[in-house]
């Protein structure tokens, strides 16, 4: 067998070889690009959520320090209520006036 038979086999292998090399070539930037799109968007999102929970974060804050009002208000409304439990009707009027 002839040198030239053996590379001529061996060149149709490694055309072909290229050929998948030059594809794959082509192709990488493609998939990089893709990639970095997805990899921004999943970023976006990311801030997003973040903000949300920042956000989560103050509402919750707010709905804390609103229950402890409330619960001041409920407390200094029951304390009177207690206390005006054992007047009768003309000392409310007068602690009315004097309040």
């Amino acid at each position: 067998m002839k040198y030239s038979e053996i590379y001529k086999g061996k060149k149709s292998i490694d055309k072909k070889a290229y050929m998948s090399q030059v594809e794959v070539s082509n192709s990488t930037p493609q998939i990089v690009q893709n990639l970095a799109e997805k990899v921004d968007l999943l970023a976006n999102q990311l801030t997003s959520l973040e903000e949300r929970i920042v956000n989560l974060t103050r509402l919750i804050k707010l709905l804390q320090a609103n229950d402890e009002l409330y619960e001041q208000e409920l407390e200094r409304i029951s304390n009177i209520v207690k206390d005006t439990k054992g007047l009768d009707k003309s000392q409310l009027k007068e602690g009315h006036r004097n309040v």
